[in-house]
């Protein structure tokens, strides 16, 4: 633990005053004209740029932003409700936010994820986590079953094995203990996690410089296209009901009593839409809505390429994923963060590998703004295959075929917020205002459950008993001493090394 003074000395050096301020600040909307994501080429021939004539007057549940999350809102109120309509907003092109810019992956949390989350809030609610992480990776591949067979081969949605490298010993150790206290706990998962020995991760699994790993069962898919195929399916299913307007962004939310029906103004640049509730499902944006949520939840911006290792990569486009993992290790003198984070897996057909991660520069790590690529992004990104396999699978130099940033959401406390917003958040006096964010690196799998789960709420029901109750934003969980900004700064800070590296007070004053 560090002494007050320290603490002070912390927030108030460079880094620390950096780090603050991209917690607390305006994300803004998001970018014009972001990076290409390899995901959305082609773009959705119908729907990416749908938008009506003119904006409907009113409508009955506005959902702002058109992800994993608001897809999972959408689809839930439509089908539980004969007569309610929904409006979808989008900023930009229809999914073109974190959804349809990730990884890929299908995968449970990570066991080291368990254990933290069982030291912080209890094995009870760690259970409740990874067995809504479990439910969600099912329904994540029906949904792409519950279409028609066209929708079934653009998601690309598919059953793999999980490869999982731990490229430090410490990691390794902590990683050991965690399968074993995931699976005491999670009982019907015991023997899910296979161990496996270097020299096989050496040898058949081509991966150079690690300590130790596991592989289990995963999945990966196409999510833009899964997203944007259900969007259309709806939209076929309920022309009457559902209402897309993209490139369409909510700048202001005002509530006007004197229309009880549909109180809340959203102001957009082609007019006012009147809503009877509000719907935020744009996870790194949303403090820009919501200035009292600054602090509590902010954005984390992610670098994903497609890199070309083919024919001396076998392809496995069908069998496995893969990650690389470590604890954070902070560089002063570069000033950048190992967030000891890699993800990837081969997109069929070519059997590129699409891969995600990277060292950051500490002005990069919370920021918002996917229309750039940081330099020290771009070369980490473009160095890590030959870094973490050997030369008999990846060139020494494979070719990028394409890169982009993405937009994810942190919380304070690391859990997501689903549920109705606290008038004391809103600075509005209705209770029609909610919430589908904060995904801490985990989106999809938890987006679409939660998704559901909120219209549910939504529609005056209980949550399922599947659902966290943790996760709800309760007055008593937003004002926690650990959901400041500060708190959430000291916490990386620590955990990240970079304090270490901040001289205390009385260290400086020893030095004179």
């Amino acid at each position: 633990m560090t002494t007050s003074s320290s603490t002070k000395h912390w927030l108030s050096s460079p880094v620390g005053a950096n780090l603050l301020s991209q917690i607390g600040g305006d994300p803004g909307l998001p970018q014009p004209l972001p990076t290409t994501s390899s995901w959305q080429l082609p773009a959705h021939p119908e729907v990416a740029s749908l938008q009506s004539e003119q904006l409907p007057p009113a409508t009955d549940f506005l959902v702002i932003g058109s992800g994993i999350a608001g897809c999972g809102v959408a689809r839930t109120l439509l089908s539980r409700s004969k007569s309610a309509k929904v409006t979808i907003l989008e900023a930009r092109t229809l999914c073109s936010g974190a959804t349809g810019r990730n990884g890929g992956q299908l995968v449970k949390p990570y066991a080291p994820r368990f254990a933290q989350l069982a030291k912080d809030f209890g094995i009870e609610t760690a259970v409740q986590v990874a067995r809504l992480a479990l439910y969600t990776l099912e329904e994540m591949h029906g949904l792409a079953r519950s279409y028609d067979a066209d929708l079934q081969r653009e998601a690309n949605a598919r059953r793999v094995v999980k490869r999982v490298v731990y490229m430090d010993q410490k990691s390794w150790e902590e990683a050991e203990a965690a399968v074993d206290l995931y699976e005491t706990h999670v009982p019907e998962e015991k023997g899910s996690i296979e161990r496996v020995p270097l020299s096989r991760i050496e040898s058949e699994w081509n991966v150079k410089g690690g300590f130790g790993g596991y592989q289990f069962n995963a999945g990966v898919c196409w999510p833009y296209r899964l997203v944007t195929g259900v969007f259309k399916r709806l939209r076929d299913q309920y022309p009457d009901r559902l209402s897309i307007e993209t490139k369409t962004p909510a700048t202001q939310i005002l509530y006007d009593n004197t229309t009880p029906e549909y109180p809340y103004q959203v102001v957009t640049p082609r007019g006012i839409i009147h809503a009877r509730n509000v719907i935020y499902c744009n996870n790194g944006h949303v403090g820009h809505l919501l200035p009292r949520l600054r602090g509590k939840i902010w954005p984390m911006r992610g670098t994903m390429s497609a890199q070309e290792v083919r024919p001396s990569f076998p392809d496995y486009s069908n069998e496995y994923s893969w990650s690389f993992l470590s604890n954070m290790a902070y560089d002063a003198t570069s000033k950048t963060i190992n967030m000891g984070w890699w993800y990837g897996l081969q997109n069929a057909p070519n059997g590129d590998f699409w891969i995600g991660g990277e060292n950051k520069r500490v002005e990069d790590i919370w920021t918002a703004d996917d229309s750039v690529i940081g330099d020290h992004n771009r070369a980490s990104v473009e160095n890590i295959l030959p870094k973490v396999f050997n030369d008999k699978v990846v060139p020494s130099k494979p070719r990028i075929r394409g890169m982009w940033t993405g937009v994810m959401a942190a919380t304070a406390d690391a859990l997501p917020f689903v549920g109705r917003l606290p008038s004391s958040v809103t600075d509005r006096p209705g209770t029609g205002e909610w919430i589908v964010a904060g995904w801490n690196s985990y989106g999809m799998t938890n987006g679409l459950t939660c998704g559901e789960a909120l219209a549910r709420m939504v529609l005056g029901g209980d949550a399922p008993a599947w659902f966290p109750k943790v996760y709800l934003p309760t007055e008593q969980r937003l004002n926690a001493a650990n959901m400041s900004s500060e708190a959430a700064t000291m916490q990386f800070l620590e955990e990240s090394g970079i304090g270490r590296t901040l001289e205390s007070p009385e260290v400086l004053q020893a030095k004179l």
